[in-house]
């Protein structure tokens, strides 16, 4: 469930998002959000620019321990 006032936008994955590797129309989809879905006065902004794949071989590291 998304709350009121949170906004969220297109995973900019260059192997399987949206637009590819084209991080421009990545940053317009953070602007419009922006512009277009609140008052343009945003009080905070939280980005997470980690991403893990974890293979066959990781998935039985970790279980190994």
């Amino acid at each position: 469930m998304l709350k009121s006032g949170v906004h969220h936008a297109v995973n900019p994955d260059p192997y399987r998002g949206a637009f590819g590797s084209d991080a421009e129309k990545y940053a317009r989809d953070v602007q419009e959000i922006i512009e277009f879905g609140t008052t343009g006065q945003v009080a905070g902004f939280i980005s997470e620019a980690i991403q893990v794949r974890y293979t066959d071989a990781a998935a039985g590291a970790r279980g190994a321990s």
